[in-house]
């Protein structure tokens, strides 16, 4: 596994990032929860400190965990470990977050590592700030239809979509507001 890490291959990810990624495992899809930005705050703050960094990446970047696992920089070398010293694989860290969900009271059910990422696209694209597209690119998705999948709830963005199209119709608005 070390020798694979310092090999490496570039990530798939879109952005020019310095980062190295390991294979990942292909597991059977599962039905993942999407955190809302207090739980993950929550999450990660009682998280195991040697898993606290990787489950942020996973719930605030949304990065894969074989991408935040096989994290290394030119000049920098992060691993992360078990308690034995040795390189962790990813169900260590899923069950980190699992725990850590416990203790704050978060439904831990569906909870893992790769529900960090659909928590990213979920609250990015129901905050209404950014459009599918943008949030695609954020996650290194090359298909919006991909994206698109990862969605658990759209949150007020309907509501604040509707207005927005309805507000040039709108008899009491002036022209300064556009």
């Amino acid at each position: 596994m070390a020798q694979t890490r310092r090999q490496g291959r570039p990530t798939d990810r879109q952005d020019p990032s310095p980062c190295w990624r390991l294979p990942g495992q292909h597991l059977a899809k599962a039905a993942h929860e999407a955190a809302v930005p207090d739980e993950t705050h929550r999450l990660i703050a009682e998280c195991e400190p040697r898993f606290a960094a990787a489950a942020a990446l996973c719930f605030v970047q949304g990065w894969r965990i074989g991408e935040a696992l096989g994290l290394a920089w030119q000049n920098l070398d992060l691993v992360f470990t078990t308690a034995g010293g040795t390189p962790t694989l990813r169900q260590p860290v899923d069950r980190a977050i699992r725990k850590a969900a416990e203790r704050v009271g978060i439904d831990s059910a569906g909870l893992g590592t790769h529900a960090g990422r659909g928590s990213v696209v979920t609250n990015l694209f129901a905050s209404g700030s950014l459009d599918l597209e943008d949030v695609a690119r954020f996650v290194g998705h090359h298909d919006v239809a991909t994206t698109r999948g990862y969605g658990q709830h759209e949150g007020d963005r309907p509501r604040r979509v509707s207005e927005r199209a309805l507000g040039p119709l709108d008899p009491r608005r002036t022209d300064d507001q556009t």
